[in-house]
């Protein structure tokens, strides 16, 4: 998402204040909006590679902890 005050960042969420862009969570997705120019068409700004690559591994954080078994008491 591109927040209020012009920052890009991920909103796992969906629900933080800004322009949002749809990314779905399959492994594949993420490369192929990134290659396409979609992710930065959908936010309508210039998205530097040291963004692209934190909002990468950002993006694997997220799916390797929804990936991961709930622990029990």
């Amino acid at each position: 998402m591109r927040t209020p005050t012009g920052a890009i960042e991920l909103d796992a969420t969906g629900r933080a204040p800004g322009r949002g862009a749809y990314i779905c969570r399959d492994e594949t997705c993420w490369p192929a909006a990134i290659k396409r120019g979609a992710l930065a068409a959908q936010l309508r700004v210039s998205i530097p590679d040291s963004t692209i690559e934190a909002l990468g591994h950002q993006m694997e954080a997220t799916r390797e902890r929804r990936l991961q078994p709930a622990m029990s008491d």
